[in-house]
């Protein structure tokens, strides 16, 4: 059963924010960034538990293709609740 994922309103301007600086940089770049923050939302929405415990009940899902992470935590109700933040490289 998928759960429901929600994402903070900063975390949110983060990702457009992100997706516009990839599209300045090349063409296509920040649609790229978008369908691989969704690729991974859809996995956190399938297996909340997949991905590592960082601290407390933090997790985080990297992006393969980019610089960044989804850190969320699962609420008590099961609704995930993801930002996205850089990752250091």
């Amino acid at each position: 059963m998928s759960q429901k994922v929600s994402f903070h309103e900063l975390a949110e301007l983060e990702l457009n924010e992100a997706a516009f600086f990839f599209e300045m940089e090349r063409e296509g770049l920040g649609s790229r960034f978008l369908s691989a923050v969704e690729a991974a939302t859809s996995q956190i929405q399938e297996h909340p538990e997949a991905s590592p415990i960082i601290i407390k009940d933090i997790r985080r899902k990297l992006l393969w293709t980019f610089p960044y992470s989804i850190v969320y935590s699962i609420k008590p109700d099961q609704n995930s609740n993801p930002c996205c933040s850089k990752s250091a490289t």
